[in-house]
């Protein structure tokens, strides 16, 4: 201490007050450039914070569509309808599209860089499975159609039959009687 007392004694006050605000200053640029520096460092942090979240916003949505998807084949296997099979196989294309986006944007991410084919090959299995059921809800439709069809005529002679029986008053030929016409009125409304 007794030496810097001894250095700065041989300089006139005005010097060694330059002297020390030139210190100060030379801290507070120092100061500042470790600032910027780790400023530029947080603002590389918040870009991969971002982009995690939108990664973690398009996961979400990508979820939420494969939630829509299974309430849609619910739907459609409850009821077989065709206008249900054809949103389901347009909610299907969507979500394959949206997964693709995922991967191309997201691809090189790790987590989803690992279990990319995996996820691939679970979307066209589900795919595959919806329109080999739609095509058998088709085919069901078709088959029910003609089984129907082919029936009408038995039906009609089966009627013909118990009108021509009606005019015998036998109790059994009455009940055969009702159990045709219950019989030709359910294969009529079903057809």
């Amino acid at each position: 201490m007794r030496l810097i007392e001894q250095l700065l004694s041989r300089y006139a006050v005005l010097t060694r007050t330059a002297a020390g605000f030139a210190v100060l200053l030379l801290l507070m640029a120092g100061l500042a450039l470790f600032s910027l520096v780790q400023m530029t460092g947080i603002r590389g942090d918040v870009h991969v914070l971002v982009e995690l979240d939108d990664m973690d916003v398009s996961i979400a949505n990508t979820y939420n569509q494969v939630e829509r998807l299974n309430a849609l084949v619910h739907s459609f296997l409850r009821t077989r309808e065709p206008q249900d099979i054809a949103v389901a196989q347009a909610e299907s294309k969507a979500l394959d599209q949206t997964v693709k986006n995922v991967f191309t944007r997201f691809g090189k991410h790790p987590l989803l860089e690992a279990h990319q084919q995996s996820i691939r090959s679970s979307l066209e299995r589900h795919a595959k499975a919806l329109n080999a059921a739609a095509e058998a809800s088709h085919r069901h439709r078709i088959s029910a159609n003609r089984f129907f069809t082919a029936s009408i005529p038995i039906a009609s002679t089966v009627y013909a039959m118990g009108v021509d029986s009606s005019k015998t008053d036998s109790e059994r030929v009455e009940q055969a009687k009702r159990k045709l016409q219950a019989y030709y009125a359910s294969s009529h409304s079903a057809v």
